[in-house]
């Protein structure tokens, strides 16, 4: 983990936001997507899954990202977003749902992907980092 963080020293604060974020994803795809195995590691999460959930989850992620990231955040959660459901809507289509283990891919592309996205956005739009509080 300690790499991650001394990938880019100009904004190491920002970078908590793909952690944030690869989590936020895993909630997304076991709320919206079925599950495809009967028994497995991530029946349990599967079980208990829900609505409520995913909403809990996106709403503390965008209240917390917004106070750090401001409205680069919301950029951040599109991304994410997008990448999670196009994810889910292929594996679903090729697995017949996703397992436990797409659940760590998911969370593990996804944060690669915002390391991809916030560089370039702060590199050349640093102000939407930038909270008028902070």
């Amino acid at each position: 983990m300690i790499y991650r963080w001394a990938i880019h020293p100009a904004c190491p604060t920002r970078l908590w936001l793909a952690a944030l974020l690869s989590r936020w994803s895993m909630v997304y795809a076991i709320a919206c997507f079925p599950y495809a195995r009967l028994e497995g590691l991530g029946t349990l999460y599967n079980r208990y899954k829900g609505k409520r959930e995913l909403i809990w989850a996106t709403g503390s992620k965008i209240i917390i990202a917004t106070l750090v990231a401001w409205v680069a955040s919301l950029i951040l959660l599109l991304a994410a977003w997008g990448w999670v459901h196009f994810m889910g809507s292929k594996l679903m289509g090729e697995l017949g749902g996703l397992t436990g283990d797409v659940y760590g891919a998911t969370a593990e592309t996804t944060e690669l992907l915002i390391y991809l996205t916030v560089f370039p956005l702060f590199g050349y739009w640093s102000w939407l980092f930038s909270a008028p509080w902070l």
